[in-house]
């Protein structure tokens, strides 16, 4: 609805108030009625109307689902979807006996924010008691980017199977802060006046979701190096070779982060070209390795070079969106 300039008659109301009509198309646009709650912005010449001021509640969404047979890595999927979709209570539940209830609570409560409130033979409920709104993005972000470093930078020196379970505790750690990350974002997505609040924008949502998806991504190829490298037998001189290059990559993923962070987004070009490099003398490498185990840990590495890139891709499409906001088209122009 675009601005328009009206005026209206002050009428006096009792000893002490007046009052004014609102225009019905405002009333309508807005989807008030009678009783409904207003907020007053006063300031010293002008005053701002606006609707809703009251929090509204938000409708509770709930998803059932059945077990009907299914496998728990299917039941455990579709917990997942049902958490990442924002809803507010997720049930589980059997036509007879539940089975696997306990690794299905177990689930649930590996998802932040999520409270089991109810467990019987036949099903188990649990109810969401997060505030979305109350969570950083930034800190969660900041939080996940720390973990993937940890694991980033020590995947290349794991050598036995007891630093591989460490390793992978924090795996899990990683993937619980993802969820929470991508609930949040989708949470601030389907509720604009929220995300306004915030101060963010589209754009940027989207550019946190790609962000955090890579750093995800990163995770999951950092764990696979952990495993390889408990059970490869290269030679020593290789695996010397090997690490230096994973340092290299290391370096260029913590320069991608600095900049995100600083939003420094023109340095992202200087990291493409060493990452451009760097795939080459891995790719290299791999044609001469021989050991699966080793073989595989380049591998990862060489995908997680395609992560990095798609972090400095987001922020660049970012800086693109921005320039064509502040009219800075000079660089589009054909």
């Amino acid at each position: 609805m675009g601005r328009i300039m009206d005026t209206r008659k002050l009428i006096r109301f009792g000893r002490s108030s007046f009052v004014i009509s609102l225009p019905k198309t405002w009333i309508t646009a807005n989807g008030l009625k009678k009783g409904d709650v207003l907020g007053l912005e006063v300031g010293a010449t002008t005053l701002k109307i606006s609707p809703h001021d009251e929090p509204q509640r938000r409708p509770l969404l709930k998803k059932t689902i059945l077990q009907e047979g299914n496998p728990l890595s299917f039941l455990q999927m579709e917990i997942v979807s049902a958490y990442l979709s924002v809803a507010n209570i997720i049930e589980v539940k059997a036509e007879g006996h539940l089975k696997h209830a306990q690794a299905i609570k177990k689930i649930l409560h590996g998802l932040t924010g999520l409270e089991v409130i109810e467990i019987s033979k036949d099903r188990i409920l649990a109810r969401d008691i997060l505030d979305e709104e109350a969570v950083s993005i930034d800190r969660t972000l900041r939080h996940i980017h720390r973990i993937v470093s940890t694991q980033l930078r020590d995947c290349v020196h794991i050598a036995n199977k007891a630093d591989a379970e460490e390793f992978f505790d924090r795996d899990r750690d990683i993937n619980r802060l993802v969820f929470l990350l991508f609930r949040v974002l989708r949470y601030l997505l389907k509720e604009p006046s929220s995300m306004q609040e915030k101060g963010l924008s589209i754009q940027g949502l989207h550019r946190d979701w790609s962000m955090t998806m890579r750093l995800e991504h990163l995770g999951d190829h950092a764990k696979r190096i952990a495993r390889a490298m408990v059970l490869q037998k290269g030679r020593p001189a290789t695996l010397q070779k090997m690490r230096k290059l994973h340092g290299r990559l290391f370096r260029c993923f913590e320069n991608t982060m600095k900049a995100y962070y600083a939003e420094d987004y023109p340095s992202c070009y200087t990291i493409e070209t060493h990452l451009a490099k760097l795939a080459d003398q891995i790719e290299d490498l791999m044609a001469r390795v021989r050991d699966k185990q080793l073989l595989l840990a380049l591998v990862n590495d060489r995908l997680s070079i395609g992560a990095i890139r798609h972090m400095g891709r987001a922020m660049l499409n970012m800086q693109e969106l921005q320039e064509i906001e502040t009219g800075d088209l000079a660089k589009f122009e054909l």
